[in-house]
């Protein structure tokens, strides 16, 4: 049990951005789709050949 209200207003922030987070990234459901800003699966096969 909290004692310090300020520790507990604290905790309740902590906890809603943990819950926005789940939200934005999917929470615990497998993704349909990769995110919109994640690499190419052969981004590191490409390094070195004339790509960069």
């Amino acid at each position: 049990m909290i004692t310090n209200p300020s520790i507990d207003i604290e905790a309740q922030k902590v906890l809603g951005v943990v819950a926005r987070v789940q939200d934005v990234f999917g929470g615990h459901r497998e993704p349909a789709l990769p995110p919109q800003f994640a690499a190419e699966r052969d981004i590191e096969d490409n390094l070195g050949r004339g790509h960069y």
